[in-house]
């Protein structure tokens, strides 16, 4: 009901400060699919209106948008939702944004190596748009802007963990734990809002003749809690907790021709993996992780995308549950047709150590500039690994989605 009330209050604000002057647009989409296997039940259901307010007063904006949603899988995500509201100051070579806001970072296609800023929203696994799984967070993100480089600057004041599917979720996968014992779960542990557990994060981008560099570092808290484990007499308790988390990266953009190349690297320093030697079955480890993409522009609205990820443990111990290389690789094939009327994509990932895969096959008809139809069919396949856990979900799907 409060956020009910906080919709409507920007609303009335915003058309009492100048009607004409006031921007409203957004889209309404619906979204359906269908399991292939069993009894073809439903994986997704769910029909979404969205709203955009933007309001500008010379140098000065206010932008905010809202979901009101309807989910016939998910009731708790039935109801009216905050996305995005935030002020922003344009200078010359300056901008301040202060509100709930979205942060990308990185040039990574459909992963996630340095783009950490926003915690991630897996309640449908990753067969969501890309900008769905992103969670606005609040902030305050200070840029200054000489020319030849971006300076950026970000204060996180408020923790945000990342949203795992959960319930009656049909995305939900069991984690198993080895024990006869009474299983007992406890209530995750969550830095507390004060000052001293705020995030900072900060950011160089260089722009070089032929080439763009990036390099940043995030002093933040681990979006996934580490699972602690303690035995009393037959009882094991599971505590989730999330601990503090360092971060540096680089990111490289070259142009060469028709093709581009694209690479991220990331140190990830005190992150949590499960050990079974451990007293409380966890350790702390420092990961690197590393992105090489090369994308390819022939022309007539073809387009190639190619990466290849690898996460490495450093100094790897052979009981941790998590393997010490884990690789991957993406495939993103896109074409349009009539008149740039009709596409056709597939995204394809192949994880090398489980040999699992997630193909995402999709077609886009615009019949209008703001109606467009979409179907596909999202492929999982493999024994075990992060897509062969969902091999029972592969589905049918398609949406229709209405611009205003």
């Amino acid at each position: 009901m409060k956020k009910i009330f906080l919709i409507i209050g920007l609303l009335g604000t915003s058309l009492y400060l100048s009607a004409s002057d006031l921007e409203f647009n957004g889209f309404i989409d619906t979204y359906h699919a269908v399991r292939l296997k069993g009894q073809h039940e439903f994986n997704a259901s769910r029909t979404r209106f969205r709203g955009e307010i933007f309001y500008q007063i010379e140098d000065a904006s206010f932008f905010s948008s809202f979901n009101a949603t309807s989910n016939n899988i998910l009731e708790d995500e039935t109801g009216i939702e905050l996305r995005e509201a935030f002020m922003e100051y344009v200078a010359s070579k300056w901008d301040i944004r202060v509100g709930r806001q979205i942060i990308t970072w990185g040039k990574a296609d459909g992963m996630q190596i340095t783009d950490i800023i926003c915690p991630g929203d897996y309640t449908e696994f990753i067969t969501r748009d890309f900008d769905d799984i992103r969670i606005p967070i609040e902030s305050v993100k200070f840029r200054w802007l000489p020319g030849f480089a971006d300076f950026e600057m970000i204060w996180l004041p408020f923790f945000k963990a990342s949203v795992l599917p959960s319930g009656n979720n049909p995305w939900k996968i069991s984690q198993e734990f080895d024990s006869d014992n009474e299983i007992v779960f406890k209530q995750t542990i969550e830095p507390e809002n004060k000052l001293e557990n705020s995030e900072i994060a900060g950011k160089i981008s260089l722009y070089l003749s032929g080439i763009d560099f990036a390099f940043s570092g995030f002093y933040t808290w681990d979006d996934l809690p580490a699972i602690h484990e303690q035995t009393t007499n037959d009882t094991t308790y599971l505590q989730p907790e999330h601990h503090r988390l360092n971060y540096f990266g680089m990111e490289m953009n070259k142009p060469i021709g028709d093709f581009v190349v694209r690479s991220e690297i990331a140190f990830y320093q005190n992150k949590f993996f499960r050990n079974l030697s451990a007293d409380d079955k966890t350790d702390k480890k420092d990961l690197l992780k590393a992105v090489l993409g090369l994308d390819w522009y022939p022309g007539n609205d073809w387009n190639f995308s190619f990466q290849f990820a690898n996460d490495l443990i450093l100094k790897y111990d052979e009981n941790l549950e998590t393997d010490e290389n884990i690789s991957v690789a993406t495939l993103n094939i896109s074409k349009k047709i009539l008149r740039q009327t009709l596409g056709f994509s597939n995204m394809l990932y192949f994880g090398f150590n489980e040999k699992d895969i997630y193909d995402q096959i999709a077609i886009d008809y615009a019949v209008t500039d703001e109606l467009h139809l979409f179907c596909g069919v999202d492929i999982f396949a493999g024994d075990e690994g992060y897509f062969g856990n969902y091999e029972d979900n592969t589905q049918m799907w398609f949406k229709v989605k209405y611009g205003f």
